[in-house]
């Protein structure tokens, strides 16, 4: 059930590079498909996208949010791409914490729209001055209460004590790692060493191996 719903995030996923492709290329639709195509055969997103991760609703609302920072680039930020843009912030940081760097993203189509589209102007303001204000109070909160300012950086108290562990033991696990994870990976289910090391390093690898 839940590869299902994969393909629902991989279908989304191909739109948003569908239509981001009708944004930057209007005029070809060679390019268009091209970019579908690079994408949906990329053989890591269709690694992942077969498999049961918290990639495939990062990768879809990531891929939505780049697409609706650049409709508000060429149109100019409305209720409609606010509204979405917000859902498609709270759905990539629910999948994955690479999600937090879409405020960053949005900051340059805020600010083109700004100065490009008069109607824009007052939404934008609403919406740094709130944001501000609230990103602003939550700090200074948490540094008057004590409280670690960032949620994502602990106030360590005690230093963290690492296990003491022989190089045999640390040689056993690494031989593991690679012998049921990288090899398997890298020369067997989509081959990625033999597709992106050149031609003599890679039969160097191969004869070494």
């Amino acid at each position: 059930a839940t590869r299902l719903i994969n393909i629902i995030f991989f279908v989304i996923t191909l739109y948003a590079a569908f239509a981001t492709g009708r944004l930057l290329f209007p005029r070809s639709e060679l390019a268009v498909m091209t970019l579908i195509i690079l994408v949906g055969f990329h053989p890591m997103f269709s690694f992942l996208s077969a498999g049961i991760k918290s990639y495939n609703i990062f990768n879809a609302s990531f891929s939505v949010a780049l697409y609706l920072s650049l409709a508000v680039i060429h149109r100019g930020l409305n209720m409609r791409y606010l509204i979405l843009m917000l859902a498609m912030l709270s759905l990539s940081i629910a999948g994955k914490v690479q999600g937090k760097l879409l405020p960053f993203i949005y900051l340059f189509p805020f600010i083109v729209s700004f100065i490009r589209f008069r109607q824009s102007r007052i939404a934008i303001g609403g919406i740094v001055g709130i944001t501000g204000f609230i990103a602003l109070g939550t700090v200074v909160i948490n540094f008057i209460t004590g409280k670690q300012i960032l949620r994502e950086i602990n106030i360590q108290k005690e230093h963290l004590v690492l296990p003491n562990l022989s190089f045999m033991h640390y040689l056993k696990g690494t031989l593991r790692q690679t012998i049921a994870q990288t090899m398997p990976w890298y020369w067997g289910v989509f081959r990625w060493l033999s597709l992106t090391l050149p031609r003599p390093i890679n039969r160097i690898v191969n004869r070494l191996m």
